[in-house]
C-alpha cells in the first residue's frame, strides 16, 4: 500500500482547517463564560458593600426601626463579599450596633471614627480586582 506524500499533506491541511476553528472557539467560549461570572459577582460584590455603607451612614444618623432593619438586611448580604479583617471591623461595628439599640437609644450610633476609617480601607482593598489567571 503506497502513500501519496501530496494526498496525505492535503488531507491533514484539510483537518486542521476543519478543526482549528472549532478548538478556537470552545477556548473562546470557556474564557468568555470565566470573565462573565468574574464580573457578575464583582458587580454584586460592590452593589452589597455600598447598599452596607449606606446604611451603616443611615444608622450613625439615627437610629429608628426602618434605619436598622436595612442594616441588618446589608450587614447579611455585605459579609459574604469581604475579606477577614473587613469581616472583623463589620462585625465590630454590628456589636455596637446592637449594644445601643437594647438600650433604647434614640440617637444614632456612635461609631468610633478610627473603626469606621479602617473599615472604608479595608472594604476598598476588598474592591479591587485581584489579576486572575484563567
Amino acid at each position: 500500500m503506497n502513500f501519496d506524500l501530496t494526498i496525505t499533506i492535503s488531507v491533514t491541511i484539510a483537518l486542521c482547517a476543519i478543526i482549528s476553528p472549532i478548538l478556537v472557539a470552545i477556548i473562546n467560549n470557556i474564557h468568555q463564560t470565566k470573565m462573565k461570572k468574574l464580573e457578575i459577582l464583582t458587580d454584586y460584590k460592590l452593589k452589597a458593600i455600598e447598599n452596607y455603607m449606606q446604611c451603616l451612614g443611615q444608622c450613625r444618623k439615627d437610629q429608628f426601626g426602618p434605619a436598622i432593619n436595612n442594616y441588618a438586611e446589608s450587614y447579611g448580604h455585605a459579609i459574604i463579599y469581604v475579606s477577614k479583617h473587613s469581616r472583623q471591623l463589620m462585625s465590630e461595628i454590628d456589636s455596637l450596633i446592637d449594644c445601643n439599640n437594647l438600650r433604647g437609644a434614640k440617637t444614632g450610633i456612635d461609631v468610633p471614627p478610627k473603626t469606621f476609617d479602617d473599615l472604608c480601607v479595608s472594604l476598598n482593598n476588598d474592591l479591587r480586582i485581584k489579576k486572575y489567571s484563567l
